[in-house]
């Protein structure tokens, strides 16, 4: 159960990083 939950936050710090990444791309 944890390793999903781990695995869940990674996937979602990396989403949330290239999201950050086009945002000041676009500014």
């Amino acid at each position: 159960m944890l390793d999903i939950i781990a695995l869940a936050i990674t996937a979602a710090f990396f989403a949330a990083s290239i999201a950050y990444v086009h945002a000041c791309d676009r500014l």
